[in-house]
Order: structure tokens, then C-alpha cells, then sequence
């Protein structure tokens, strides 16, 4: 693998299992979750736990190019070994 892994977990099972250059996230941030901002993921990225503003895209890239896209309902996204694994109630494709 060149990139980064994306797996996407929600109760219902494995979601998503798509390898690409890289994935983008937006966090929560505040007591209220409001705000926050977008992070951008990529080969060699340090181990992190990402809490998840509800409602956000999920976006893996490839090539300049979508090859994955679905908003999440909350819930975290964790970086390990260029392994983004996000865990969510339920996505909107």
C-alpha cells in the first residue's frame, strides 16, 4: 500500500474497506461539538482519536479524485500504521 487505508465501521458491519493517498475528516470541537475544522490524513500521519462532527463528509482521495465519500453520524475516526479506521451510528452515501 502507497497511501493510507480507509475502513469505516458502523453497528451494521464493514461499510468501506478502500485503500487511497488520503482521507479528510472534519473533528468536533467545543462542548456543544460546534466548529472544529477538517483534517487531512496521509501516509505516516501520527496515531490520533478523532471525535467526529455529526453530520460531516468522510472523504477519501486518490489521484486528485473521490473514491469514497459518505457523511457520518458522530462517532470517531482513529489513526494507526496508516490505518484510518472510523466508526459511526450510520452514513448518508
Amino acid at each position: 500500500m502507497n497511501g493510507v487505508k480507509l475502513i469505516v465501521i458502523t453497528p451494521r458491519g464493514e461499510a468501506a474497506d478502500v485503500g487511497c493517498e488520503s482521507v479528510t475528516v472534519f473533528c468536533r470541537d467545543g462542548i456543544n461539538g460546534e466548529n472544529g475544522g477538517s483534517i487531512g490524513i496521509m501516509r505516516g500521519f501520527l496515531p490520533s482519536l478523532i471525535a467526529l462532527k455529526e453530520g460531516s463528509p468522510v472523504r477519501a482521495m486518490s489521484g486528485g479524485k473521490p473514491v469514497y465519500e459518505a457523511r457520518v453520524q458522530g462517532g470517531f475516526a482513529s489513526v494507526k500504521d496508516d490505518i484510518v479506521t472510523v466508526m459511526t451510528e450510520a452514513l448518508t452515501e
